[in-house]
């Protein structure tokens, strides 16, 4: 993740790499910390900004969740 959060990734990035995190099932507090250990690194304003777009992931994946619900 510290990649994306490096280089302003957009939300789908984060929702890709978020879908892949899930086999080992991290929580918030998980996510946190890590946008905590590397806002040093990559500077805080792009963590602020990779976290919204975090949010704008889950938003997206949820949306994406009720449609295929919706269909099937």
């Amino acid at each position: 993740m510290p990649r994306i959060v490096a280089f302003d990734a957009p939300p789908v990035s984060y929702m890709l790499n978020l879908d892949a995190a899930a086999d080992f099932d991290p929580d918030s507090a998980e996510i946190q910390g890590v946008l905590a250990a590397i806002a040093p690194i990559a500077g805080v304003s792009r963590v602020v900004a990779a976290a919204g777009n975090i949010v704008r992931a889950l938003g997206i994946a949820l949306d994406l969740a009720e449609l295929e619900s919706s269909e099937a």
